[in-house]
């Protein structure tokens, strides 16, 4: 795969109202640069739920948006760049994403406990979450866009990661 390649060539179902959207490349998604609007995740966040967020939805989400920006022109957060990014692994691998994490990244690595909501994960074992305005905690939240905010992992974890 290459990074300079626009993404069409790999999803060529991606498609949207602005036709800059054709010079879109998969660098660009990886540096908040590819001028998609941000975020459009909308019922991505689901709780006791493991089911992710439909590529078709997002896709479909995708085709009615202009883009803020050339291409390339300035880097901005967009989660819907890791999104797209996401698809365009499992379309480039054949495998879905959080397969593909574990063959390549997270078994290679010994990250035992970095799991996504696709995975068995005892809610026990992850930290809690707890708000001023709740009393108590408040349930488990599963990010269902894994690429944008989906992965669980340690501190352990994450220290190995970051020595690869």
């Amino acid at each position: 795969m290459d990074l300079d390649v626009p993404v069409v060539n790999y999803i060529p179902d991606f498609k949207m109202k602005d036709n800059r959207y054709k010079q879109i490349t998969s660098r660009m998604l990886l540096n908040h640069s590819s001028g998609l609007l941000g975020s459009s995740g909308s019922n991505a966040t689901l709780y006791g739920d493991n089911d992710t967020y439909s590529h078709d939805t997002f896709l479909d989400q995708l085709a009615i948006q202009t883009l803020k920006a050339d291409p390339g022109e300035y880097s901005v957060y967009c989660n819907d760049g890791f999104t797209l990014a996401e698809i365009l692994v499992e379309r480039v691998s054949g495998m879905g994403f959080t397969a593909f994490i574990h063959k390549y990244i997270t078994e290679p690595l010994d990250m035992k406990h970095t799991k996504t909501p696709q995975d068995v994960v005892d809610p026990v074992e992850m930290a809690g979450i707890y708000s001023p305005l709740y009393e108590g905690q408040l349930p488990q939240e599963n990010y269902n866009i894994i690429a944008t905010g989906g992965i669980y992992s340690t501190a352990e974890d994450l220290v190995k990661f970051s020595q690869i």
